[in-house]
């Protein structure tokens, strides 16, 4: 609008005061977002900036000071959210993200004092029924809240600059269990957008498998499709120099968020991970069944194994057989556990068991292990 007001605050921060917007504020900011993340070419690269907005509207009982601190808030929220939006201020913001800086004080307690464990789910091969492998999972056990899911305090992790002493700890310890499992057994390891971007994430690779002496080829490790928007070139460059040493990289979550086919030609993948939205309504959404085949046509012609999360009925592993998917992973086959050698081997029988007996056999016994 004409009247607006545009100052920089400082470093990337820009605000902007506008009157006789009313609900327009919204429609405003959506589009400025619009317009700010199309691509840019700078020097033959194709980048992809972005920004997030927070917006707060003026009440009489306000302090300009009162003001900024709303619209601030609401800034955080977006880029809690995901980052390019628009965010309004809402009642009851200003209540969690106090919630939020207790959760953030109370995980640098938990990084000092070792309050994080791992949790292990089986990936099952369905042309034999073979446990092929685990994906590692951090668990936060707070003493007081109790077990905190990592898709609340990861985003928090990367946020406050934890994420990188964290995942090298998830590294570190998947690696050294590992070290004691059956050696056709391998671990994939969830790697974040923060770790992707960090220089030290190789290092702590390579070091983990070093220091237990396991073989690189174990090891895999897992990227969501929104990690991979942002730097698109340096981030295959990260990816090869990784598959350069032998570890896998499988793309995690396939078919979700920022999802294209563009990636699947852009980036070298060893295993797509089909999301487990696609795979729950399988048997009764034939645009569900669709993609699911066209995943698993598009990974047999690009020689990259096919892995189907979320499989918990038997009927969902019969259709995903019948269509030449290579993994499955869910309740089905196994529940997440904290395995001691003996257990894994356990875990693996009991998945062999479920995946090779017939529909409408005895469901094999719960699989839940705990230390």
């Amino acid at each position: 609008p004409d009247d607006s007001f545009v100052a920089r605050m400082g470093g990337d921060e820009i605000a902007i005061i506008a009157t006789q917007l009313g609900d327009a504020a919204t429609a405003l900011a959506d589009s400025i977002v619009v317009r700010l993340s199309a691509p840019v070419i700078i020097d033959e690269r194709r980048l992809l900036p972005g920004c997030s907005i927070g917006i707060a509207g003026f009440a009489n009982d306000l302090t300009p000071d009162e003001l900024m601190k709303r619209a601030d808030m609401a800034l955080y929220e977006a880029k809690r959210r995901g980052r390019r939006r628009a965010q309004p201020y809402v009642a009851g913001l200003a209540e969690r993200l106090v919630e939020r800086q207790h959760i953030t004080d109370d995980l640098y307690e938990a990084v000092q004092n070792g309050g994080f464990a791992l949790a292990f789910q089986p990936v099952v091969a369905l042309s034999s029924g073979i446990t092929t492998g685990y994906e590692a999972l951090i668990r936060w056990n707070h003493p007081t809240r109790g077990w905190i899911s990592p898709d609340t305090f990861i985003p928090i992790a990367e946020d406050c600059g934890l994420i990188e002493e964290i995942g090298r700890w998830v590294i570190m310890e998947a690696c050294r269990q590992l070290a004691g499992w059956s050696s056709h057994l391998h671990v994939a390891i969830n790697v974040s957008a923060g770790q992707l971007k960090s220089n030290a994430l190789l290092h702590h690779l390579t070091q983990a498998i070093l220091v237990h002496g396991i073989a690189a080829e174990r090891v895999e490790v897992e990227i969501t499709e929104t990690a991979l928007i942002d730097d698109a070139a340096r981030t295959a460059a990260m990816l090869a120099r990784i598959r350069r040493t032998g570890i896998k990289v499988a793309l995690d979550d396939f078919g979700t968020g920022q999802s294209s086919l563009a990636h699947l030609r852009d980036f070298q993948f060893d295993r797509i991970k089909i999301d487990r939205s696609f795979v729950i309504d399988a048997g009764s959404d034939p645009r569900c069944m669709a993609v699911l085949r066209a995943t698993v046509a598009i990974g047999q012609e690009l020689g990259v194994l096919t892995h189907a999360e979320g499989v918990e009925t038997r009927e969902q592993l019969e259709l995903l057989r019948s269509i030449g998917c290579d993994a499955v992973q869910g309740y089905l086959v196994g529940r997440p556990v904290v395995p001691f050698t003996d257990a894994v081997d356990t875990l693996a029988s009991l998945s062999a068991a479920m995946v090779s007996s017939p529909i409408g056999g005895d469901p094999a016994p719960d699989a839940r292990i705990a230390a």
